[in-house]
């Protein structure tokens, strides 16, 4: 794989976050089976890691969607699944669970504090 565009860095990026999350799936599937004390402390972080990495690569996916199926674009497919591609990386980002990241944000605790949210 040659590097020369962003597009590039960024399905990089991509593939390094799914393979993030499938080690911390492994590791959390195996903390979640052993008997282990020391490897079932860690089971909460491999969770987390997990639904975070899961969370960046849906995002990445639906950004790279709507970015090669951008209305106007020249692609080889059929412009029925070109618009289909398109609503769904929409779709995508308005279905992920920003909860995940929003609530333990710094900003939303200074807005929570604040405010009192």
């Amino acid at each position: 794989m040659r590097l020369t565009t962003t597009l590039d860095f960024f399905i990089l990026f991509a593939i390094l976050i799914k393979v993030a999350f499938l080690l911390s799936s492994i590791a959390d599937s195996i903390a979640l089976r052993t008997n282990n004390i020391q490897i079932m402390i860690l089971e909460p972080k491999f969770r987390w890691i997990k639904e975070r990495t899961e969370f960046i690569f849906t995002i990445c996916m639906a950004i790279l969607m709507i970015i090669y199926f951008w209305p106007g674009t020249r692609l080889i497919i059929g412009e029925e699944s070109r618009v289909l591609f398109f609503v769904f990386g929409i779709v995508l980002l308005f279905t992920a669970n920003y909860s995940l990241f929003f609530y333990e944000s710094p900003f939303y605790k200074l807005l929570a504090s604040t405010f009192g949210l």
